[in-house]
């Protein structure tokens, strides 16, 4: 009896640790490439050749705003229950270029910053068993 319960807690814990080590590598990549350039940073995304101009470009605005503001924190959680990643807009059905299986949570530092931003969240997918921030594509 206690055998069967030691093998399927193993397993999570297991599980657990390599998704903190790709947590922990993507952070470190993003954190990397926040100094580094603005195509750094576009190299962390999993782009589709049908991702809309539009979409392409919000997420493209959206980091490099990350480059020009501090970051106090990163965290990750699953995604909530009744998230949606597929949407219609103007007729089009879309989806994401990965299955969402993550959150990555920024927080900023918000000391002599007016904006009013205090941070962003990205949906995270794997791609060769590692994170990329997702994107929006055609169904």
């Amino acid at each position: 009896m206690k055998f069967r319960i030691i093998i399927p807690t193993l397993i999570l814990l297991a599980t657990a640790c390599f998704a903190g080590e790709k947590e922990k590598a993507f952070e470190e990549s993003f954190t990397k490439a926040v100094s580094t350039s603005d195509e750094a940073m576009e190299q962390l995304v999993e782009f589709s050749r049908s991702t809309p101009k539009l979409f392409r470009d919000m997420i493209i605005q959206s980091l490099k705003e990350d480059r020009t503001k501090k970051i106090e924190a990163i965290s990750f959680s699953a995604p909530a229950e009744d998230a949606v990643f597929e949407f219609e807009y103007e007729g089009v059905d879309y989806t994401t270029s990965l299955p969402v299986i993550k959150e990555m949570i920024i927080k900023y530092d918000m000391t002599n910053d007016k904006s009013g931003v205090d941070g962003t969240t990205y949906r995270l997918g794997l791609r060769d068993g590692s994170y990329k921030i997702v994107v929006s594509k055609p169904k």
